[in-house]
Formats: C-alpha cells, sequence, structure tokens
C-alpha cells in the first residue's frame, strides 16, 4: 500500500486525537526512564562512565560491525559556539566504538549549509578522523530502495 498525503493526514490526526483524549493514568507507566549524569572534564572518561550502567559499549556493538554515530553538525559554527555537538564528544564516541570492535564507524549528518564546511568548521571531521571514524553527507549522494519485511504500510525505504 503507498502512502498518500491524505491518508498520513487522518492517520496523524487521529494519532494526535487519540493522545489527547487519553488520561494522564495511561501514560504516567507508558515510559520509563533514567538518567544519569555524569561529571568532570576527561570526556572520554565522562562518556565511559555514563555508557557504563548500560553494559559498556560492547553492549552495542559487535566485533566487526559497522556503526553509524547522529552528531549534529548542522552549522558552520566553531565548537565553543555550542551550535553542533561538541567534536570531543563526537571523537571520543568513534574511538570508544572502534574500541569495542567496530569495523567502520560514520558520522552522518543532512546538513543545512554546505556539508564541508560545517563539517571542517564544527572541528568534527577533524575529531572523527582523528579518532579513526568517516564523516558522510547524504546530500548528492545516491540513495537505494531498502524493502522492510516487517512493514505493515510503508514496504520500502530509501536509504543513502
Amino acid at each position: 500500500m503507498r502512502i498518500n498525503r491524505r491518508h498520513f493526514l487522518k492517520t496523524a490526526a487521529t494519532a494526535t486525537a487519540a493522545g489527547t483524549l487519553m488520561s494522564d493514568d495511561i501514560w504516567a507507566g507508558a515510559y520509563k526512564a533514567e538518567v544519569y549524569v555524569v561529571h568532570g572534564t576527561d570526556v572520554e572518561k565522562m562518556l565511559a562512565r555514563g555508557i557504563a550502567p548500560f553494559g559498556g559499549w560492547k553492549s552495542f556493538i559487535r566485533p566487526g560491525q559497522k556503526v553509524a554515530i547522529k552528531a549534529n553538525a548542522t552549522w558552520p559554527r566553531r565548537p565553543e559556539t555550542g551550535a553542533n555537538t561538541d567534536p570531543l564528544l563526537v571523537g571520543s564516541c568513534v574511538a570508544a566504538c572502534k574500541a569495542a570492535g567496530a569495523k567502520l564507524v560514520v558520522v552522518p549528518d543532512n546538513v543545512g549549509d554546505d556539508p564541508e564546511k560545517s563539517f571542517e568548521i564544527s572541528g568534527i571531521k577533524k575529531a572523527v578522523e582523528q579518532a579513526g571514524g568517516s564523516i558522510f553527507s547524504p546530500r548528492d549522494k545516491p540513495y537505494r530502495g531498502t524493502e522492510l519485511p516487517l512493514g505493515k504500510v510503508l514496504k520500502t525505504v530509501d536509504i543513502a
């Protein structure tokens, strides 16, 4: 089944109405989150302490796996402006994934401006490459259709 605009809007309106009309009691148990706060100045150590309660990086990454880390590199701004994800954090994530056995670590972003400029000025490109990863901007890259075998409505999706 192909999704058309009318079907999408009808489904979105129904979901919004249902969510609005449901009582808070129903939602109270639906979402349970734990928040871990880590203090310090050493980004790598803080990252390791923050991921430890979840079993560490090896609980998410299998040896030889390909990993994508979605950082925000949207704006061509220097790191100290806080407009993008801190390059030290992104580089530390890439290094941690590589240390956990990842074969390939890619940091993608579909930036709002010139991708090369945004990745360069933000410091993310340098941090990622120094940690052994690579950056990727899907702009002007070919997309390919990929089947979703368990999809009920959406059967295929284009992936960069």
